[in-house]
């Protein structure tokens, strides 16, 4: 086993961030800074299949115990965990499971009706398809720049369509079932229009552990859309 690709920054506090379907570690930039600036060792890693990370674990339980070898190759075993989307998935099931301090999902994936599960995919898949339409005219404008400026540019754009259409399923189909029994602040954004809410207020309701935060005029990625307050919500988080 490998550990996956990953980018470290700061130093203190160790807070792992995890992205979602047909991302990679770059989704996190606005908000690196930030914690960085207040105390923390930020680590973005590349799930299996995305970005620079190679790898075929494509079952829930074999991507964690990636991401958990990952830690342990940085000697860390104990980390606040921070996810988005699916990445939110992923971060709650590792607190279900005690294998973090604490997590901060922001609009994760597994409390979402059947019916707007399928909404949901087809709004995945279109996405990703006019980004990586984007990314190829972009490469296509920028035939003439340095070769250095080539490899650079290929490097960060490397696509996550592998790690996407074999996550996509099981992405859409998680249900969190368990308590989280960790400390654990979920944030959704009120004008989402990939994942609904009902699921995870209900869950809020029931378990004493978690804290439900609406951020109002929000999309689905809180780290993009508002990067301070979700900065703000992690940092709040990980101090406790």
């Amino acid at each position: 086993m490998r550990p996956l690709h990953y980018v470290s920054s700061g130093e203190g506090i160790p807070v792992l961030l995890i992205h979602g379907l047909g991302d990679r570690h770059t989704v996190w930039r606005a908000i690196t800074p930030i914690l960085v600036a207040n105390g923390c060792q930020v680590i973005a890693i590349d799930l299996p299949g995305h970005g620079l990370s190679g790898g075929r674990e494509w079952t829930i339980a074999d991507t964690i115990r990636r991401i958990v070898f990952t830690l342990e190759s940085l000697e860390l075993t104990q980390v606040h965990v921070v996810g988005n989307s699916f990445g939110g998935y992923l971060a709650l099931r590792m607190a279900v499971d005690g294998l973090v301090s604490s997590v901060t999902a922001l609009t994760p994936a597994g409390f979402s009706s059947a019916t707007h599960l399928v909404l949901a995919g087809g709004r995945l898949v279109r996405n990703r398809l006019a980004e990586a339409l984007k990314r190829g005219t972009n490469r296509t404008a920028k035939r003439n720049t340095t070769r250095v400026g080539r490899l650079t540019t290929g490097a960060r754009n490397q696509p996550s369509w592998s790690g996407f259409t074999r996550y996509l399923l099981p992405g859409l189909v998680v249900r969190l079932r368990a308590d989280i029994r960790i400390p654990a602040t979920i944030a959704w954004g009120d004008a989402d229009p990939i994942l609904d809410t009902r699921g995870i207020q209900q869950a809020a309701l029931l378990d004493q552990s978690i804290r439900w935060v609406e951020i109002p005029g929000c999309g689905h990625f809180p780290m993009k859309d508002e990067p301070a307050v979700a900065a703000s919500l992690i940092i709040e988080r990980v101090s406790l």
